[in-house]
């Protein structure tokens, strides 16, 4: 029974706070025009297409020139433009203590990150709340495939994820993203859209 209407999502009253509090915690630092990367925005609705819908939030360098560029249809509301960038430590609600911050400066994850083999070593599995079994930790989940080709990518990079900005119940839709070659980007969206970490 779907009774409730909140921040534009229906939420069923018979679903748990844990499952609605993903779709409802939201994050928005100050952003800036990226100087180095381009991205693809789609407004998303039901008039979507498939084909507009798998290009959102792809990532370009500024002097890369897409293979297909918008409009691909006579009825399409794609764009091409400047993505936003975020300062590293407001990429994440902790400031100078946020992974984005560490990872830009530092090169490595704050002291409160477990990776996914530890979680899972104290009983984590997926879907339950880490932090029931590693309270005031956050999961480090390792590589990050890429699968969608979003993230720039090129022979050899490797991509790493981590959450951010959860500290009780269940994981949210954020997560830092960087690679082994130094790009730093972050998503409020559970990887629909980025933001460069600069």
């Amino acid at each position: 029974m779907y009774v409730k209407k909140m921040c534009g999502y229906v939420i069923s009253v018979d679903m748990p706070y844990a499952l609605t509090k993903g779709l409802l915690d939201s994050y928005s630092p100050p952003t800036q025009e990226s100087r180095n990367y381009k991205n693809w925005i789609t407004v998303l609705d039901l008039k979507t297409c498939l084909e507009c819908r798998e290009c959102h939030g792809q990532i370009y360098r500024m002097d890369e020139v897409p293979d297909t560029e918008p409009p691909l249809h006579p009825n399409c509301r794609c764009v091409i433009r400047p993505m936003d960038a975020v300062v590293a430590g407001y990429g994440t609600k902790d400031g100078q203590y946020g992974a984005d911050y560490w990872m830009k400066y530092i090169a490595s994850l704050p002291d409160y990150y477990m990776t996914e083999d530890e979680l899972v070593a104290l009983g984590w599995k997926w879907g339950k709340a880490p932090a029931k079994f590693a309270p005031g930790k956050m999961a480090a989940m390792g590589i990050y495939q890429n699968r969608n080709g979003h993230l720039p990518q090129i022979p050899g990079r490797i991509w790493y994820e981590a959450d951010i900005n959860y500290y009780s119940g269940r994981r949210n839709r954020h997560r830092l993203l960087w690679s082994n070659d130094g790009l730093l980007f972050v998503t409020y969206d559970h990887y629909e859209t980025f933001l460069e970490i600069i």
